[in-house]
């Protein structure tokens, strides 16, 4: 039975990650207001990138990235470049600078979501489509602060969820989750 829990843990966290993903495809895209506009998944990948093992974490990375690729109006490469980018650049910089507490990690994510919006932009210019900075500061960048108000909760559901498999190892930086651990 204990042989089980890193492949439960594995799909229980795939499961919830494609939960996120048709939230944030279908019910937060659906609302006319921007600051509804979450990127759940970048969230996520951040998290599991900073917190998972490389290999199960860029499973998971990889499995979203071409599921949001399809669902995606214009299949770019977007999401598997900016997915991974945000992984591995993120990692590396928490490894350097020693990034253990959740407010910290919370301005790291800040600046890789800064830019996955940098990429986008260069992305919708590769695609011969003007960048719009009216649209930027209207429509995307209310969705990137609403995203930086909830990535400290979300990160915390996650630590949580993880917790509940913290005796198999499933922490790669700083074992099970403490609550002092916020700050």
């Amino acid at each position: 039975m204990r042989a089980l829990f890193p492949a439960m843990h594995f799909s229980l966290s795939l499961l919830m990650a494609l939960g996120f993903l048709l939230i944030q495809s279908y019910f937060f895209s659906s609302f006319e207001t921007p600051w509804l506009h979450l990127d759940l998944l970048a969230i996520f990948v951040f998290y599991v990138g900073l917190e998972h093992h490389t290999f199960s974490a860029m499973a998971k990375i990889v499995l979203l990235s071409f599921l949001a690729e399809l669902w995606s109006s214009v299949p770019s490469g977007f999401y598997l470049t900016s997915h991974l980018l945000m992984m591995v650049v993120g990692n590396r910089l928490a490894d350097w600078l020693e990034m253990q507490r959740r407010v910290s990690q919370l301005l790291l994510f800040g600046f890789l979501l800064s830019v996955k919006e940098t990429l986008f932009a260069l992305t919708l210019s590769a695609m011969g489509l003007p960048f719009v900075f009216d649209d930027f500061v209207q429509v995307r960048l209310p969705g990137m602060l609403t995203t930086l108000m909830v990535a400290l909760p979300l990160m915390e559901l996650l630590s949580h969820f993880d917790g509940r498999f913290e005796r198999f190892a499933v922490s790669k930086r700083h074992g099970p989750p403490m609550p002092s651990s916020l700050f």
